[in-house]
């Protein structure tokens, strides 16, 4: 069916939805939201919402809607489901003969969330978009509720590793292009000359309301500007308004931040845990009494940066707090404060909420109280924190004057202007007041007159004012009542007094409304004038509730504020993994020293002995201690570094064609391809997914590598033993071993570094606490028996309980001699079966 062909209804619809082709178009239709063709079917299957059909020229057409109130509910789920979505709204009046004017009205994506409904509290929702070559990738990412951009350039094989660390919501590509493998995000993609070098600059210089780009740093790198300019470009659709002016723009420089490939990221568990669901280290240092707070913890822990002077500056307002008087004051305070960073960016884009305004005028009643708690801070941490010592009075009575003391949810509601704020709105009011007051006169006449006592007054959108009968007193009705409606148990009926009233009232509500929106309209645009002020005071607030949280850490958790040095090292002591303890009533603290004369630390042990647990618990510190945060040890020295790189655990990626060997090597390559002198290197079990010989080589080859040519600070833990043999021949590296000890045939583990190697693996043990069959077991014991006799055998620790060496060697002794004592040649089968009862009475002496 042409478009001519079909109803002016669904003329309309298809004109809208062209184009916004890819989104999901909710359409308004009086009191629902309706969903045609495709996009009904997809969101009845992901809402679990009725599909029906709608006639268009004797044509079914699949529809599903929602309804108007619950809009943001079900956005809420299709955004968090990866789906984009179009609002389209009725704008017009209905005139006779002429379909309602409708257009899209907002625009909502994965990435440029800007409702309080639709983004979690504590996590930014960010959107990014990379232009990319073969040699240069140009990258930018945005935070639309928080108004900030920022753009750089990398390498392309350093690309994962950005889009890790910004972990986006959304990914904005050129058309045919895709995302590096092994990064999985909601991507979108946007036609090539949205990435054209040749304009961006220009383009987005216009975009920002600059003149060039040489104030944001982005003047000399066209890919970055390309991006940029796409991405803002994509955000004004999504906004149907411009951003100039009012984005928070700047370049990033690739050797700020400490350098965590995406490997790194996921083995340390920052903001994921690996098991899926559990800890994470952000949820477990998370004690931040405000959203902003917590999104700013959560920016930082993925952006450690490598200059100290910084790190220095956030470790004084923390050791400050720690001594100050008003902090519980403080600190409670930021548990009350509004989300002043995202009801700033809100002010900017014209969205704010009457109540947000409210609660933003509560938030700077009470900043004098925050003040007075701060009074006793040292000059240089209140200088840095100097926003928020000054004077909002203006800023707040603004506010003030204007807005109601508790306004509606919403402006088309009215009430959300004092009455003071306008005589007008006052006159307004008052007249609807009046108008009130006669409507109850007129009530009462009704009923004096008509001796009906059950006779009541009611109103709607629909019908507007009328008198109400339950229906047995309906054959009661005056004659002047004129019937309006019928229900199951009432009549309802209009008279020429009530439809004078009703006009009277409907205008005088109009005029209010109209007035309301427009006074409304005219604060907002005042609070924009002042942004500047508020996102300085939400930074300041956001800045100040980290150093509460580090402040708490160190108070409640006994952490301790590390030093910083020139060279590269790592000295720990006593260093304890912060999420591993929260878990276990005691954890075993264990140090750690790499310096120039010991680069690096061989590790041996059992399966479940704490290596993996130690070796995590190292880079944590290092990258807490790099966030400028207190670590969780008895005192720390971390210096020089500029990467952590990790390669613990592996699993295939059957998408990639590549096994769980072809992975780890894949990664232990990007390793010894990067790491530098500055580089803390973590390696678990290098080798493992081949044989033996192979396996050894290579650890043995990488080891030496990390040594030698890129003199790294490495920590490698091994079930090889003959890699102990480094620190024999290597006076860089060092052996230790997580102590175990044994009893009645258990291991048991202490979880405890001690010098020197490990002289067996407890793989058996191991296996039997796993649940591993006796007879497997069993099988297993005397398989290791023969390859010990063959190759040489390795002696066994010490049981931490046992009978002394002596004792042991008299039992062996003794079975020995029985056993030699036997004609096997002469043996019927009934002794054969004494003897064997005797052997196991013999053994059983043992234990």
């Amino acid at each position: 069916m042409s478009e001519r062909q079909q109803t002016p209804l669904f003329q309309q619809y298809h004109q809208v939805k062209r184009k916004h082709g890819g989104m999901l178009l909710l359409f308004r239709m009086g009191d629902f939201y309706e969903l045609f063709y495709e996009d009904a079917e997809r969101a009845a299957a992901l809402l679990g919402i009725t599909l029906t059909k709608r006639s268009n020229q004797g044509r079914s057409v699949p529809m599903a809607g929602v309804p108007v109130h619950s809009l943001q509910q079900y956005m809420a789920r299709l955004v968090r489901l990866g789906e984009s979505v179009a609002v389209c709204e009725q704008v017009g009046e209905q005139e006779d003969g002429k379909i309602i004017r409708r257009e899209v009205t907002q625009i909502v994506t994965p990435g440029t969330l800007t409702d309080s409904g639709l983004l979690e509290e504590r996590t930014s929702c960010i959107a990014m978009a990379v232009c990319e070559t073969p040699v240069k990738c140009g990258y930018a990412w945005l935070d639309l509720a928080g108004l900030k951009l920022r753009a750089g350039a990398c390498r392309p094989d350093e690309l994962a590793g950005h889009i890790a660390r910004i972990d986006p919501a959304e990914m904005l590509l050129a058309e045919g292009a895709s995302l590096p493998p092994g990064v999985s995000c909601t991507v979108g993609h946007l036609p090539e000359w949205e990435f054209d070098c040749q304009r961006s600059a220009t383009l987005l210089a216009e975009r920002l309301g600059m003149r060039d780009l040489a104030g944001v740093g982005l003047a000399d790198e066209p890919l970055a500007a390309a991006a940029a300019s796409a991405l803002l470009g994509y955000a004004e659709h999504t906004q149907c308004r411009q951003l100039k002016g009012l984005v928070s723009v700047g370049a990033e420089l690739a050797d700020r931040y400490l350098y965590m490939p995406p490997e790194t990221r996921r083995s340390l568990e920052i903001t994921a845990s690996l098991a899926g669901e559990g800890p994470t280290l952000f949820s477990t240092v998370d004690l931040c009494a405000c959203a902003m707070g917590s999104r700013t913890l959560r920016h930082r822990l993925h952006h450690p940066l490598v200059q100290t002077q910084e790190l220095q500056a956030r470790q004084d307002v923390w050791t400050a707090l720690l001594d100050s008087k008003g902090r519980d004051v403080a600190l409670a305070w930021l548990g009350r404060c509004c989300d002043l960073e995202r009801i700033a960016a809100r002010i900017d884009l014209e969205s704010v909420r009457p109540r947000e305004l409210a609660a933003l005028r509560d938030t700077l009643r009470e900043l004098p109280a925050l003040q007075d708690a701060l009074a006793d801070l040292p000059e240089a941490v209140a200088k840095r924190l100097a926003a928020l010592f000054a004077d909002r009075r203006e800023l707040l009575a603004i506010i003030e004057s204007t807005l109601a003391e508790e306004p509606a949810a919403a402006v088309r509601d009215g009430g959300v202007i004092a009455s003071a704020a306008s005589a007008q709105l006052a006159q307004l009011r008052s007249a609807g007041a009046d108008i009130e007051s006669a409507l109850s006169a007129l009530l009462d006449a009704e009923k004096q007159r008509s001796g009906i006592e059950t006779l009541r007054i009611g109103r709607n959108r629909v019908q507007g004012i009328y008198y109400e009968l339950v229906r047995s007193q309906a054959q009661r009705a005056p004659a002047h009542f004129r019937r309006l409606q019928t229900l199951k148990n009432a009549e309802r009926y209009i008279t020429d007094e009530l439809a004078v009233a009703q006009d009277e009232t409907a205008s005088a509500s109009e005029k209010a409304l109209r007035l309301e929106a427009q006074l409304y309209a005219q604060l907002v645009a005042r609070l924009r004038e002042q942004s500047a002020q508020l996102h300085e005071l939400a930074a300041a607030l956001a800045d100040l509730d980290v150093a509460g949280c580090c402040a708490r850490l160190a108070d409640e958790r006994n952490w301790v504020r590390p030093a910083y040095a020139q060279q590269p090292q790592l000295a720990i002591s006593r260093g304890r993994h912060p999420v591993v303890e929260q878990t276990v009533e005691y954890f075993e603290p264990n140090s750690v020293e790499l310096n120039e004369q010991c680069r690096m630390m061989v590790l041996t042990g059992p399966n479940m002995g704490g290596k993996s647990t130690y070796m995590r618990q190292a880079a944590i510190i290092a990258l807490l201690a790099h966030v400028g945060a207190p670590v969780p040890a008895d005192a720390a020295t971390i210096g020089g570094l500029k990467s952590i790189q990790t390669r613990i655990g592996a699993a295939d990626d059957l998408a990639g064609g590549r096994s769980t060997f072809m992975v780890e090597m894949a990664e232990t390559a990007a390793i010894l391809n990067t790491a530098t002198a500055g580089s803390l290197v973590i390696l678990d079990e290098i080798g493992r997914g081949t044989s033996t010989y192979d396996g050894l080589s290579l650890a043995w080859a990488t080891a030496e590598s990390l040594l030698d040519d890129n003199r790294s600070l490495v920590l490698l833990a091994t079930h090889y033993f003959e890699l102990a043999e480094l620190g024999d021949r290597q006076p860089a590296a060092a052996n230790f071993h997580m102590a175990v000890g044994e009893h009645r045939g258990e291991a048991v583990m202490l979880h405890r570094l001690e010098k020197g190697a490990a002289s067996r693996s407890f793989g058996l043990q191991v296996a039997q606490m796993a649940g591993i069959p006796a007879a497997t077991l069993a099988a297993a014991r005397r398989r290791l028996e023969m390859l010990l006799a063959a190759n040489g055998s390795v002696a066994p620790s010490g049981d931490l309980f046992a009978e002394s060496q002596s004792q042991s060697a008299t039992h062996r002794s003794e079975l020995a001699s029985r056993i030699s004592q036997v004609d096997l040649d002469g043996l019927s089968a009934r002794d054969a079966l004494q003897l064997l009862y005797e052997l196991r009475d013999l053994a059983a002496e043992r234990d």
